[in-house]
């Protein structure tokens, strides 16, 4: 015998008898043994569903109830607040959006951003006040302004900074730095005195230039690495190593011992 698809899809709901075994109904049968009002029987998986605009409540679909300014949302099952609006309890509040601020659904918290120029101070925005020789900065930034090239901020202001002779704005703007052949000594750049054997070398630290090969820093100087017998300079020209098969004990090379 031929079974119809209608009564396969209330067999399937849960609703009369079916040859085959089914899964629990998505929603309890009510007494009459019909579909729930505002339901339909699934047609694959089994047991009901609700119709859009209804949610399951216990074993019946009761209609969704839209506050004012809201809509309901593409699952058909529940509600969000008109852009503007703020979702409190059952209702949706508008937004109050200060002077000099915009709506934003990006922002975080307050659904409002403030103009450029200004920045959140509670639930209002507030001018930012620019130094003489500043500037506003992006809106990411903090603080909300920086300083033109050639200053740097301090206090609240923008103070000019004070470039050594011998010395330039760095790529910063607000730092300096020496010429070649110089360092920084306080605030001052001084020339970097290169001694005999030695070259100049560009680095924060240390005194400003490195040893030839075959000499080594000492007493402000390049001096001649000594090397003992069975000895010979090591990788880096300003030091010596034993050669195999002596070990260095002290200032000599030894046998080593087996």
């Amino acid at each position: 015998m031929r079974i119809s698809w209608w009564a396969m899809a209330l067999s399937l709901c849960g609703l009369i008898p079916f040859v085959f075994s089914t899964t629990a109904p998505a929603l309890a049968q009510n007494t009459t043994g019909t579909i729930p009002e505002n339901a339909y029987a699934k047609q694959y998986g089994g047991g009901c569903s609700c119709l859009r605009g209804f949610r399951k409540e216990g074993g019946a679909c009761k209609k969704i109830v839209i506050p004012k300014n809201a809509y309901l949302t593409s699952s058909g099952t529940q509600w969000k607040c008109n852009r503007g609006f703020r979702a409190d309890g059952d209702i949706c509040r508008r937004i109050v959006i200060p002077e000099n601020a915009y709506f934003s659904e990006s922002s975080y918290g307050r659904a409002w951003n403030c103009d450029r120029g200004y920045e959140a101070a509670g639930d209002k925005c507030q001018k930012i006040e620019i130094p003489e020789n500043g500037y506003l900065a992006e809106l990411s930034h903090r603080p909300a302004w920086k300083c033109d090239r050639g200053y740097r901020a301090f206090s609240g202001k923008c103070i000019a900074v004070k470039v050594p002779k011998y010395g330039y704005l760095d790529s910063s703007g607000d730092q300096w730095k020496c010429d070649r052949g110089y360092r920084a000594e306080k605030e001052a750049c001084e020339k970097i005195i290169i001694p005999e054997n030695g070259y100049l070398v560009q680095t924060n630290y240390g005194p400003g230039y490195a040893c030839e090969r075959g000499f080594r820093e000492a007493n402000g100087g390049c001096e001649p690495v000594l090397m003992p017998e069975n000895a010979h300079l090591d990788y880096s020209g300003n030091d010596w190593t034993c050669s195999e098969p002596f070990q260095r004990q002290s200032n000599r090379c030894l046998p080593r011992r087996r």
